[in-house]
């Protein structure tokens, strides 16, 4: 390899470099404002099985993305995948230029979008004796 070959792979690896760690700084300060965003989240209902509270619901599916265009920021984005404690699903979407959003999701969803993952409500017998 002559030396404008080893100059490239070399300004292509720093360039490389660059790229991930921004991208790793931009989610990290992001992070921290969906994550409180999250945990704040306070739904009640009548029935509770459709109650949420973000801070004790056990989150089953994170996914994180910075959306960008030529190297430019656009957004940040966590979708989350959340069980409360009677067993219901609820899906969480944070992005940084848009209005948070949180939506119940029945159980026939559930099981389809997490597959081994999914795990059904607890029993009545169960519910109610944790309920007491």
């Amino acid at each position: 390899m002559d030396i404008i070959g080893i100059s490239l792979a070399a300004l292509t690896t720093v360039l490389l470099v660059r790229h991930v760690v921004r991208e790793r700084r931009y989610k990290e300060e992001h992070r921290s404002v969906a994550e409180n965003v999250f945990k704040s989240l306070s739904v009640h209902s009548a029935d509770p099985r459709f109650r949420f509270e973000g801070a004790v619901v056990q989150v089953i599916r994170d996914e994180e993305k910075a959306e960008k265009i030529n190297g430019t920021f656009l957004a940040y984005k966590l979708t989350r995948i959340a069980r409360n404690a009677l067993g219901e699903y609820f899906w969480f979407h944070f992005r940084t230029d848009s209005p948070t959003q949180l939506k119940h999701i029945d159980q026939s969803r559930a099981r389809i979008i997490l597959k081994g993952k999914y795990l059904p409500p607890p029993s009545d017998h169960q519910t109610l004796s944790n309920n007491r």
